[in-house]
């Protein structure tokens, strides 16, 4: 019994843990045609339905968005594209952050 255990231990529990590590990456976008503070609300929801984004921060004085991400998941063009498909242009800042 003893050596399954351990058998199961260093060959599954190793494989479960790889499956729930994540490549959390940050990246910046600034948006157009943010008029009222409504607008972020439509924006933030739009890239907030994105699969594998995490955490999505407005800032409706500087017309950016900050948001956290998989990159396992996702990729910076298709955040965007969400943003865009809203009415909402998002242009990256610079490279993405892990």
């Amino acid at each position: 019994m003893n050596k399954i255990f351990c058998l199961w231990v260093f060959l599954v529990c190793p494989m479960a843990y790889a499956d729930s590590v994540k490549d959390v990456t940050q990246a910046t976008f600034r948006i157009e045609n943010m008029t009222c503070k409504v607008c972020p609300i439509t924006v933030r929801k739009a890239m907030g339905g994105v699969e594998g984004v995490t955490e999505v921060s407005m800032d409706y004085a500087h017309k950016t968005a900050t948001v956290v991400f998989d990159a396992t998941q996702t990729t910076v063009s298709e955040i965007a594209n969400a943003s865009n498909n809203a009415g909402y242009p998002a242009h990256p800042n610079r490279e993405p952050r892990p």
